[in-house]
This record gives C-alpha cells, structure tokens and sequence, in this order.
C-alpha cells in the first residue's frame, strides 16, 4: 500500500483494519520486545482515514460546509441495510434455522410496532440530549446530528465521541429519527472528491 487513496479504496471494500509499511527511513525500532519483529508498519482503521481527511479539511473546502443531507449521507434505510447483512452471514453459515427464526422475529416486530403506533409513520423516536445536562457522557445514549448538520460538524462530533456513526434526528419533525451516518459514508465523500 503505498497511497491514501489505496487505502481509502481497500477500507472502502470492507476491510477493518490495514496493517501499512512504513517507509524505511533509517534505523528500526523494536515493537515491544519481541525479537525480530521490527515496527516497520502501522494500523489504519477508517476512524485513522477520516481523522486524516479533517486534518486536511481546507483542501475539501467546497464539500466541508455542506450539509450531510445536501450530500446523500443520510441514510434511512439503516435497518434494512443491517437486516440484510444479517440474513446473508446466516445463509452464508447454513444456519438456515435461524434464518426463519429471525424472519418470524422480525415480521412480528413489526407488525406489533406498527399496529401499536400512535404515529402513521412508524419510524423510531429518540430523544434529543438535553444542553444543560452535566457530568460524563452515558455509552449507551446517542450522539446524535441534525440533517442540516455540516459534513465537518459531523466528523468532529464522531471523532469527539469515539464513534463510527450518528443517529440523524429530524427536528422539524418532532425529532424522528431520519437515519444514520457512518465513517464509511464520509468516506466515500471524500474518495468521490479525489477521482
């Protein structure tokens, strides 16, 4: 791997993590202790990538302040998307018992969620964290934009918060949930910006 943009494409494919050579440039360290392995190579993962990207952000000045939704990364098909990934690593597996089981599951859920609804829309609520609230941030509550939020305003918050994605609730609509935003989807941004 000798470029970014060989690694923005092989974390594009789907890998997790790229171990990368680094350049020889003198003497070798050891990693660790451990005889005969040198510290010739680096981890890249896409938070690395994106991370990269920001320190670089006034070169994308034209896509930085444009917002997630005027650049198609809202994604509202998320559970679809999930679902799906699901359903192939089981099919995959031959765990086809549990393929049916999910599917019993899953038409259940949503019938059950769509005839006790108060909404017609039945898409999922969550609650906005309040401003004023103080003290730690729980891991289970969720960072959270807004579809007007800004490709840069998002990237400092994921970075900020250690996360690889932002729920995207709609505050003009009582804040629905309007989707999801995740690394990969900043990244290809940035990887169409490059061609």
């Amino acid at each position: 791997m000798t470029s970014v943009l060989e690694a923005l494409d092989e974390i594009l494919s789907g890998a997790q993590v790229l171990a990368v050579p680094l350049r020889s440039g003198g003497r070798k360290k050891q990693l660790g202790g451990v005889a005969g392995v040198t510290g010739d190579f680096c981890w890249l993962t896409q938070e690395d990538l994106v991370r990269y990207f920001l320190n670089s952000i006034s070169l994308f000045y034209h896509v930085a302040a444009r917002s997630v939704s005027s650049l198609g990364l809202v994604r509202p098909d998320f559970l679809s998307h999930i679902l799906c990934a699901i359903k192939t690593g089981l099919k995959a597996k031959g765990l086809d018992a549990m393929l049916e089981l999910m599917e019993d599951e899953t038409m259940t859920s949503f019938s059950l969620s769509s005839s006790s609804s108060d909404d017609d829309t039945g898409r999922p609520h969550l609650r906005r964290p309040s401003s004023g609230s103080f003290g730690r941030r729980s891991t289970e509550e969720p960072v959270v934009c807004s579809p007007a939020s800004s490709l840069v305003a998002v990237m400092v918050q994921a970075l900020a918060h250690r996360v690889s994605y932002l729920w995207v609730l709609d505050e003009e609509d009582d804040c629905r949930l309007a989707g999801i935003v995740t690394f990969a989807d900043i990244l290809r941004v940035f990887r169409e910006q490059l061609q």
